[in-house]
Formats: structure tokens, sequence, C-alpha cells
């Protein structure tokens, strides 16, 4: 540790402040109010200066800039960091803007000051392994749920599920807002293995009006290699080639997960979400006519309350994994380690089954979306277009936020 960031302690003990990181608007401009913030931005900064904590935006851009300086001098003046960037937005981010986050993460760490999300959770609760490890769950989990390290597991591994089931969901490991998510289905009842030439049905998550018929060769071969061997329509953003360099020959990384095709969700998608180990709300996302994606901007949001009729059973589901799928998730997720504070900010997606139980699809805790502010996203939009209920909703929720990153806060500088 710098002799300049020992100094800066006892100063920052005395006048803690958290800095709110995100990527400049012209790196990701779908999230965006008409102020270049991320559309919750406001939010998320008024309850943790509401919490008693001073906290400031940076935007990190493309600006040729020391990034080591920069780190230092920040790492130096807050206490912790606050990272509101969709993973997503990082895969077609420009390197200096990589080097910069990557730079200042690290001084970050070093200087032992706190981040959000931590890095240990983010590895439990941000990606799609999650939801391959919580597949072990008899209540809550989908049971044949798999990850594939290599081409060759993918493929054998792919056709054996579609032999067991006519439709399966593939997902890439990395990736957000349903991009490389496609429904993979066999146009007809067949419990033969597929051949290659054999033509399956395919949608992309995250454009419904994306439909394939494409063989199951082309299929694999676009997942594994992209649109330099499957001259395919390119709307999906990642264009495919999900497969990357393996790192150990030994380990590789897994770099796909499938699932079984739950039709339910066409009913819609709940997501739980949750301030640590507190529900803090209940979301209902349905697809559009049709499609099977509940993202936003291609499905429906609806909130789901107690006095709804409809919504009695969703509230029931939603106490049930408050008070049982958490602790199932500190045996599975978490080696058994109940002393894990989970995220400050963190959410659930549950999708009904055949037999009427919620199954856990997939966990995120990267940067959850404050749903309730979604009004407020687009370039001439704010927060004076949410409206008072969503407002005051989406307020209390923001609030618990602040007030559980400041006792984090208040924690470390104790």
């Amino acid at each position: 540790m710098s002799a300049n960031v020992i100094a800066s302690d006892a100063r920052i003990s005395r006048n803690p402040r958290v800095l709110l990181l995100e990527l400049d608007a012209t790196l990701s401009p779908t999230d965006r109010d008409m102020y270049g913030n991320r559309y919750d931005t406001f939010a998320i900064k008024k309850a943790v200066q509401n919490a008693g904590v001073e906290c400031d935006v940076f935007q990190i851009d493309d600006s040729p800039r020391d990034e080591s300086e920069l780190a230092a001098y920040y790492s130096e003046r807050y206490a912790g960091v606050i990272v509101r960037i969709n993973p997503g937005c990082l895969q077609t981010a420009p390197p200096r803007v990589l080097l910069v986050l990557k730079t200042m993460i690290k001084h970050m760490r070093l200087a032992k000051r706190v981040i959000w999300p931590d890095r240990t959770l983010t590895r439990h609760l941000g990606c799609k392994i999650s939801a391959y490890l919580f597949s072990r769950s008899e209540t809550w989990g989908i049971s044949d749920t798999r990850v594939h390290h290599d081409a060759k597991a993918f493929i054998d591994g792919l056709r054996s599920s579609l032999g067991r089931t006519r439709a399966r969901v593939v997902k890439p490991i990395r990736g957000s807002c349903g991009e490389g998510v496609w429904v993979c289905a066999r146009c007809a009842i067949n419990t033969s293995l597929p051949a290659d030439d054999e033509p399956l049905f395919l949608m992309e998550m995250s454009a419904n009006d994306h439909i394939e018929r494409r063989t199951f060769r082309e299929f694999v071969e676009y997942f594994l290699y992209g649109t330099q061997r499957t001259p395919w329509r390119a709307s999906e953003r990642g264009g495919g080639h999900y497969n990357p360099p393996v790192r150990s020959a030994s380990a590789p990384a897994p770099f796909a997960l499938e699932q079984r095709y739950l039709p339910n969700i066409i009913k819609g998608e709940l997501r739980l979400v949750f301030v640590r180990d507190r529900l803090v709300e209940s979301v209902l996302r349905t697809p559009a006519p049709r499609g099977s994606s509940t993202i936003g901007g291609v499905g429906f949001t609806r909130f789901v309350a107690d006095r709804v009729i409809d919504d009695a059973a969703r509230m029931k589901v939603a106490r049930q994994f408050e008070n049982s799928g958490i602790c199932e998730m500190y045996g599975l997720l978490f080696d058994g380690c109940a002393s894990v504070a989970l995220p400050a900010l963190w959410c659930v997606d549950l999708i009904e089954d055949d037999d009427g139980a919620y199954k856990v699809c997939e966990f995120n805790c990267g940067c959850v979306g404050l749903l309730r502010f979604l009004a407020a996203c687009g370039p001439t939009r704010s927060a004076e277009n949410v409206s008072a209920i969503d407002l005051r909703h989406g307020n209390d929720v923001a609030e618990k936020m602040g007030l559980a990153i400041v006792a984090e806060v208040a924690n470390a500088c104790s």
C-alpha cells in the first residue's frame, strides 16, 4: 500500500465518499437518460447520500490518460466504488476503457476499499455457472442443466439433450440482455439423436423477430465459430463465436450452458430482486406475442403486488424463495458458508414448470437495473417521466440499497 493511500485513510474515515462508476454514454447508449447517465444513477446516488455518505459519479471514456495516475487519485479519495456497468457492454468496449476499469479496480482492491459488486460474489452469482450449480436443488433447480468446456463436449452434449427433450435453451457463459441466448428446438418429436443435417427451429432471445431454421451442424458451427463459417443474418449482437480459447489443457474454462426449455415462459418470468437477504421487489416479465424473450425492450414488465388476486401465488413463491431458497444458495453456491454477505443488489429469475413448481433459470448481481425507473431511459427522458407510484417504490428499493452500501462503508472505515 502506498504512503499516499495510508495518509488518506484517516481523511476517508472522517469523511467517507463513494464513487459510482459507469461507462461514458457513447459506449453504452441504450441505458441512458437525457443527461447521459444510466437511467437509475440519480436514484442510487441520492439514496447513498441520504444514508449519510457523499457519492460522486465518474464515467469512463476512451480519451487518452494515464490510467495508473487516475486510479491512484480515486483510490486515495474514496472509501468504495459502485460499478454500474453492464457486463455485456464490456465485450465491445475499446481496450483503453477496459484498461482504465481494470486498473481502477486493482488500485481500489490494493487500498482495501469496498467494491460493489464484490468479485467473489460476482463469481458465484454474476455468471450463468451459478444456475448450473443451483440445478442440484430438488425444489428450485432445473435438474438437467449442463455446462460445456470445449467444442466436442458442446456438440455431443447438445445432441444428447435434444434426443431426450425436444427443446433446449443454449446460453454462452458471458453476455447479458439475451445476447447469444437461443431457443433450440427440433421441428418434429423424435427420440433419436439429431443428425448433422436435421433442421432445427431457432429463436434468438435478444430479439423475438429473429427466427432461423438451420441444420444442427449449422447452429453449432455458428455458436462455436460465428459467421465466419455460417453466413447468417447478423442481427445477433455477438455474432456467434462463444467458444473462447482454452485457458488450460487440464482445466478449460466453461463457455456454454444449456437448459430444458420451459414453455410456461409465455406466462412470464418471475424476477425477484433482493438487497442482501431481503426481498424488495417482485417483477413479472412477459414476452411479446409469439415470442419467448422477456428482456427489457422486447417483453413487457409488470410489478407483482399482494393485492392483485392473480399475483397471490407468485407472492407465495417469492416469500418461499426468500425463506428457503436463500438457505439452499448458501449450501450450493457458497459451499455452506452462511457468513457470506449477499450483494447490496441482486436478483434471481424463475419460470413455472409443467407441474406448477417454479424453477431458477438465472442469477444476476453484475449490474441489476432498478426497473421502476425505466421510464427515465431514453435520449429525451429523465426522472420527470417516471410516474409518482414508480418513483415512490423505486426510491424505496434504492434507499434500502443505499443503507446496505453505507453500512459496509462504515464497517470498512471503523
